[in-house]
């Protein structure tokens, strides 16, 4: 039997296009393991061959005989295999760099996967982002401070918040470990005392509101599928992701939650 291919998964990003940027790659290999690069000024598609050479890289360190690389940049894995061709001066110096990489690789190939199954390269390339911008991680807290009537609120029956329900606690154990797939899976399952709360509800339930929602705001400024929203769209965002933050879960995971239900909706969308 052959030896199964170990999966590097990469990816680019760019805040501004060009802008700040980042290459970056996972290996779905022991565990896991990740590298990156930051990029002072570049655009996505430089970001995102970035990433590959990151993914090159971390093959040979991981001492791998057999790799499949996937990212999704149709240009970047399209181009690499010959069906495009690179007519930009950059893109084609950035490809002849990809191949003359890889020649050293006992075997590889490349493909591309939808960007929800690329959720983890994407966390490391915006993390890599983050800590060059002076974007600090935001902070981890349990109790939430619920002052709405007791029975319209999650509370145990000695008055006490409630705890934190199961799969939110095994979103918080995982952290920057949580994947797409994760994210996708946690429900509100109907209405709950949250559902409906708006700014002025929500900076009573939380400690750290203040700290949250400037972090928020920030991100959703520059992120790629948000920083050209409306206003408006982006504190709908914003107010959903608070309202995850008074369920429990912990830090900048409540925006990812909301990023990853945005992304899902965009894709339904895009099939009709």
């Amino acid at each position: 039997m052959s030896e199964a291919a170990v999966k590097i998964y990469f990816d680019g990003g760019s805040r501004g296009n060009p802008g700040p940027a980042s290459g970056a790659a996972y290996a779905d290999f022991e565990g896991g393991h990740e590298k990156a690069c930051f990029l002072e000024h570049a655009t996505n598609n430089e970001a995102e061959y970035r990433g590959l050479l990151m993914a090159i890289e971390l093959a040979k360190e991981l001492k791998l005989k057999k790799v499949l690389f996937l990212g999704d940049s149709k240009l970047v894995v399209n181009q690499v295999t010959g069906e495009w061709q690179a007519k930009n001066p950059m893109m084609a110096e950035l490809k002849q760099h990809v191949l003359t990489a890889v020649r050293s690789l006992p075997s590889w190939q490349i493909d591309w996967v939808r960007r929800e199954f690329n959720s983890e390269a994407d966390r490391v390339a915006n993390q890599m982002m983050d800590a060059h911008q002076g974007v600090e991680a935001l902070p981890k807290f349990n109790k939430v401070k619920v002052e709405i009537p007791v029975e319209k609120a999650v509370m145990s029956q000695d008055g006490s918040p409630a705890p934190i329900r199961a799969d939110i606690k095994k979103l918080n154990d995982l952290g920057t470990k949580a994947s797409f797939n994760d994210f996708r899976g946690l429900k509100v399952g109907g209405m709950d005392a949250f559902s409906k709360a708006k700014l002025e509800a929500l900076e009573t339930m939380l400690p750290h509101f203040e700290a949250l929602k400037e972090n928020f705001m920030l991100r959703l400024n520059s992120d790629r599928n948000t920083q050209a929203m409306t206003d408006p769209d982006k504190v709908k965002l914003l107010v959903n992701a608070l309202r995850w933050s008074a369920r429990g879960l912990a830090g900048d995971l409540s925006l990812r939650k909301v990023l990853t239900d945005l992304e899902v909706t965009n894709n339904i969308r895009g099939k009709k």
